[in-house]
């Protein structure tokens, strides 16, 4: 029982350990938990002392075990605790042990890198399949809109000379028999896209107004009489090259496309961009190019997966139509300032389902490859998530056994390690065996310090004298240890002090009764301490909740009160008309709080008389008892007397005391 009451008694010990041996006999000591070492260098810099390597060692594999551990939460793949405690491996052990974490760094992030560059090229395949759809959803709608007269109307004002040309272009087109109507789809969505996309320009120009007097430079339309030329040869460019629609002459073409050395030879860019990004970029684009490009955009509906972030984000497809290298060269410029993905869109409808579908098989192969991937990822986390815990207790003690020898001083030929360490008296002979014999540790094979170093030479611990202040050392069990926290958390005892904690394992939960004494939430805290759960705060606080649970049941039974509702259990022998203050129970506070504070005061005395400190008895203690009983103690003495002498027996009114 002194050991509950009183903090143990310590003496400083001199160890001598040989070189070969230190790790393992440190290793030992620290299982045991019943040593303190000193630092005997302390005005040594940490990057200059004799294991500063085997810790930077440490200091990576804990850094690869975070990695590990990221990236087994980013999968959610549980991590196996079994509640071992591994002890610590030695300094072989250690090497394969880094091996081990260093092969599987390495192939991870090799799984990684090849797993985002896959969902890289899936992401750019599945953009790309976007496109094409996209490109011919949009080449399709705008032959269904204007089909038939649409090209007239859309060519405008014409004359008879070119009507007819035209004509005569369009029958070579549609061959014997058939109408325009007819012909217009077959000879390609993009070629009658584009003349519509050229009467468009036309328009755009004339509204906007940007150039009132534009160069009449080559190669550059000017006004919209100048368009509708262009756009005529182009149209008979276009046409004649159907690609075997028609059979046209392409010398013709040429010659027509060429406009009498003033070429007019219409281009697009297709890409992927960020739907939030989409109208600055037209913005962008309405005044770089000053209104001479065409944008058709379309909302990818399904969200992509980012391969950096891992993300969902929202893109859209567009289409850009322009006229010449410099609009050319404006266009990729802006794509490539918002971060566009621009991609290759073939002009013909054959060569584009073509690609399309060779897009399709692709994707296909590379998410049966990604799948595959993905698995073997998943398998490299589950077995490194089998002893993740196990390897980051390995490495702590591994880590601390390091800092543990970095305290000690190295004999001049480095065969010998000399420390100094606090323990208690009493633990000494099982420290003895620590280091010579077995090893005491529960559930652990018994072991030699020495011999599982391969050492011949045993170690030699000395008891020192020192005028030193030794630490304080309580002794604890799983019942006082949460107490004990709570009373380190206000300060700490000085050595040989008086250990308050067995007296707050009970005055602690009663308080908190009285504070807030409730049947119902006492029971429900009961229960909830009441199964053993794993953990070190759980262990700690668990016969803390307990207690204070059991005690409000205790009090709750007491003021009749479940839940916060008044309930008669017992009965009452009082019979109150009219208004009534009952101040019984505030009463009872203020006296279990004054006999609180003087059981304080008398807890101090013991540590006086233990040290022989009389002076201090006469000096503080009875100062102190007699201020208290002065001010508070005869107020208890009133509220006693008044408890005893009057009652609700009779109709005598009782005084106030103040």
């Amino acid at each position: 029982m002194g050991d509950l009451f009183r903090s143990q008694e310590m003496t400083l010990c001199q160890l001598f350990l040989q070189a070969e041996a230190a790790f393992a006999c440190v290793s030992e000591l620290g299982e045991l938990g019943l040593v303190q070492f000193r630092d005997l260098k302390p005005d040594t810099n940490a990057f200059q002392r004799k294991f500063v390597n085997e810790i930077r060692r440490c200091d990576e594999m804990e850094r690869k075990l975070r990695y590990l551990e990221k990236e087994i939460k980013k999968d959610s793949v549980p991590v196996l605790d079994t509640g071992d405690n591994p002890e610590a491996p030695n300094p072989r052990e250690m090497v394969d042990l880094e091996a081990n974490l260093e092969k599987l760094e390495n192939e991870l992030r090799d799984v990684n890198a090849n797993e985002e560059s896959l969902k890289r090229n899936y992401l750019e395949l599945t953009e790309l399949k976007h496109i094409l759809r996209k490109t011919q959803t949009f080449f399709e709608e705008t032959v269904d809109q204007h089909r038939g007269g649409a090209l007239g109307r859309a060519l405008g004002a014409g004359g008879s000379q070119r009507q007819r040309h035209q004509s005569d272009e369009r029958a070579s087109l549609i061959g014997a028999g058939g109408s325009a109507e007819e012909a217009w789809p077959q000879a390609g969505g993009l070629q009658l896209h584009l003349k519509l996309i050229s009467s468009c320009l036309c328009t755009l120009i004339d509204l906007t107004a940007i150039d009132q007097n534009p160069p009449k430079a080559q190669g550059r339309v000017t006004d919209e009489e100048s368009w509708s030329n262009a756009l005529y040869r182009a149209d008979v460019a276009l046409t004649a090259s159907g690609g075997g629609v028609g059979g046209g002459d392409s010398a013709a073409a040429e010659e027509a496309a060429s406009g009498g050395g003033r070429g007019f030879r219409f281009e697009f860019l297709a890409g992927v961009l960020l739907r939030e990004r989409l109208p600055a970029f037209e913005r962008m684009l309405w005044r770089v190019c000053r209104g001479n490009v065409f944008l058709k955009q379309a909302d990818i509906d399904v969200p992509l997966e980012d391969p950096a972030s891992g993300d969902e984000v929202l893109k859209a497809v567009f289409i850009v139509f322009f006229q010449g290298d410099q609009l050319k060269s404006r266009v990729k410029k802006i794509c490539e300032g918002f971060r566009a993905s621009l991609y290759p869109c073939p002009d013909s409808q054959a060569e584009r389902r073509e690609m399309a579908i060779s897009v399709m098989t692709r994707i296909e192969d590379l998410n049966t490859v990604l799948n595959t991937t993905v698995d073997h990822r998943r398998r490299l986390l589950m077995s490194a998530a089998k002893n993740l815990r196990l390897w980051f207790i390995k490495v702590g003690k591994i880590k601390a056994i390091y800092h543990t020898l970095n305290m000690f001083n190295v004999e001049a030929t480095s065969k010998c390690l000399i420390g100094e360490a606090w323990c208690a008296v009493d633990d000494l002979d099982k420290i003895h065996l620590a280091l010579r014999s077995s090893a005491t540790v529960p559930g652990r094979p018994s072991r030699r310090g020495t011999e599982r170093a391969g050492s011949s030479v045993p170690p030699i611990l000395n008891r020192m004298t020192t005028r030193e202040a030794p630490p304080t050392y309580f002794r604890v069990n799983k019942l006082t240890v949460g107490f004990q926290n709570i009373i380190d958390a206000y300060g700490v005892a000085s050595y040989r002090e008086a250990n308050p904690t067995p007296f707050a394992v009970i005055t602690f939960p009663f308080l908190f009764a009285v504070m807030y004494g409730d049947f119902g939430h006492g029971a429900l805290m009961f229960l909830a301490a009441l199964p053993r759960r794993s953990g070190p705060p759980s262990s700690t606080a668990r016969y803390i909740i307990l207690l204070m649970g059991l005690f409000s049941v205790y009090t709750g039974l007491i003021y009749n009160d479940v839940f916060s509702h008044s309930v008669n259990i017992f009965g009452s022998g009082w019979s109150v008309k009219g208004q009534f203050s009952n101040m019984s129970i505030d009463q009872a506070s203020v006296v279990l709080g004054v006999i609180h504070m003087v059981f304080g005061v008398c807890v101090g005395l013991t540590n006086h008389l233990y040290r022989r400190d009389f002076l201090s008895v006469i000096g503080e203690f009875v100062p102190q008892l007699l201020f208290m009983m002065a001010m508070f103690g005869y107020l208890v003495i009133l509220i006693v007397y008044k408890w005893i002498a009057y009652s609700g027996q009779n109709s005598n009114c009782a005084p106030n005391l103040l």
